[in-house]
């Protein structure tokens, strides 16, 4: 992962003012999987992504750049 772009995710997170702690409670995951969601080691499921944006209350734009940023980490 490119360490001078931080992910979607962790800007969304950080705007949010959650911590990964607060996000990865209210997700059910644990804090370490959060973290490797946002550093671009682990690629979520669609179902997890899906209620992380909506805990983010991403905006559709957001939700598009975060799915673009996912799918291009899959296909790697």
């Amino acid at each position: 992962a490119d360490l001078q772009q931080q992910s979607t995710i962790r800007i969304l997170r950080d705007r949010a003012g959650l911590s990964q702690s607060d996000v990865a409670t209210e997700l059910a995951v644990s804090e370490a999987y959060l973290s490797r969601v946002e550093r671009g080691l682990r690629t979520p499921s669609v179902p997890v992504l899906h209620r992380l944006l909506g805990i983010l209350k991403a905006s559709d734009d957001e939700r598009l750049a975060v799915m673009a940023e996912v799918s291009s980490r899959s296909a790697a």
